[in-house]
């Protein structure tokens, strides 16, 4: 019996160790897509865009908002 009881909270502390570790890791992943996300916006922001794919972007957003 405590063999077992043993076992059980050795087990429940080993996952939920590996359960918070897990989190951190995503939290980070997701802050460093956020910041690339960011860095590629600041870079595209004075080029000069191509006509035809201006017009494209102007046709498209005037569809979707057409109600």
């Amino acid at each position: 019996m405590k063999f077992l009881l043993s076992f059980l909270i050795v087990f429940s502390t080993l996952s939920l160790s590996a359960n918070e570790s897990v989190s951190v890791s995503s939290a980070n992943s997701t802050e460093m897509t956020a910041s690339f996300r960011i860095d590629k916006k600041k870079q595209r922001r004075h080029k000069r865009m191509n006509k035809k794919r201006k017009r494209a972007c102007h046709n498209w957003a005037r569809r979707s908002y057409a109600g």
